[in-house]
């Protein structure tokens, strides 16, 4: 996302798509963690 806005690159699908999935990966996992510090 930093490219669109710094690098002028145009927005496309294929990089929405691929931003959303790394970011819900990292949102999946982080909130796995708290599950197990809470569950402790």
């Amino acid at each position: 996302m930093v490219g669109i806005v710094f690098h002028g690159e145009p927005l496309t699908l294929r990089l929405v798509l691929s931003s959303v999935a790394i970011l819900g990966g990292i949102a999946l996992v982080i909130l796995e963690k708290r599950k197990e510090n809470v569950a402790r």
